[in-house]
């Protein structure tokens, strides 16, 4: 696993946030899921399972998506922080040279 995958996928985060009672954010999780729990009792067995999929693949697209950013977002900033420090313009840009894929399991 590389340094990034590590990081990304460690208990310590930076994207890591910790929600206060007063945000919305717990709230509409429950909403959520309670919405869900009432789609699937109305549906019937083979309703389930298409929706069950669905699911599944909506959340490993938001995975991979989010892995994309948290990496985007780490290059830029070291870019950012090597530009700043070394005061060079011509330093690599996203996009240059080939890009590793990664899907999450």
């Amino acid at each position: 696993m590389s340094m990034i995958e590590e990081l990304y996928f460690s208990d310590i985060r930076p994207t890591a946030i910790i929600y206060t009672q007063g945000s919305p954010v717990p709230r509409m999780v429950r909403e959520k899921g309670a919405h869900l729990d009432k789609l699937m009792e109305s549906m019937g067995r083979d309703e389930k399972k298409l929706c069950e999929k669905y699911c599944s693949v909506q959340a490993d697209g938001g995975g991979v998506i989010q892995y994309d950013q948290f990496v985007y977002a780490l290059r830029s900033g070291i870019l950012l922080m090597m530009e700043i420090f070394a005061g060079e313009d011509d330093l690599p840009r996203e996009g240059e040279g080939k890009r590793e894929e990664f899907h999450p399991a």
